[in-house]
């Protein structure tokens, strides 16, 4: 296995990508929100973490598959992928497949100072995202995709 690096989203505008970050949120803890929509697959993406970051990828198309050092994960339309603070993740060297994704990480470095939330709720939040029992999360894209949307456009 490669060596893992800490990945940091630069601020990005294309056609088809788009990654806003801290300077341009304005939100504590957010560090970045991404989307991304594909019409061919792209490279994959080497093994790498978060610091101090949870990351939640959800598609809207497409079926994605993500690894961390003990096993790969498929997820599609509706499904949530979480990688934990500091997790080594990646693709395992399988090609980003085509479709349309929306990403973000949320900072848990300060976490008395986390999306605009009181200290308690903040420490409430960290402590139910640090104990989900796996990877990827089934949601409902009727509800997830009009929310993702509309937060993406603010």
């Amino acid at each position: 296995m490669e060596q893992a690096f800490n990945w940091c989203d630069k601020y990005t505008v294309h056609k088809d990508k788009v990654i806003l970050t801290q300077e341009q949120l304005h939100i504590p803890g957010l560090r970045m929100l991404g989307h991304h929509t594909s019409y061919s697959a792209t490279s994959s993406l080497s093994w790498h973490y978060h610091k101090s970051a949870f990351e939640f990828s959800l598609p809207v198309q497409g079926t994605f598959s993500f690894a961390n050092k003990e096993e790969r994960f498929s997820f599609s339309g509706g499904e949530v992928f979480v990688s934990f603070p500091d997790e080594i993740h990646g693709t395992d060297q399988r090609p980003v497949t085509v479709g349309e994704l929306y990403w973000f990480q949320l900072d848990i470095s300060r976490e008395k100072d986390l999306l605009f939330l009181s200290p308690e709720a903040s420490q409430a939040l960290v402590k139910q995202l640090l104990a989900l029992p796996r990877h990827v999360v089934k949601t409902d894209i009727k509800k997830t995709l009009p929310l993702l949307e509309k937060a993406f456009s603010l």
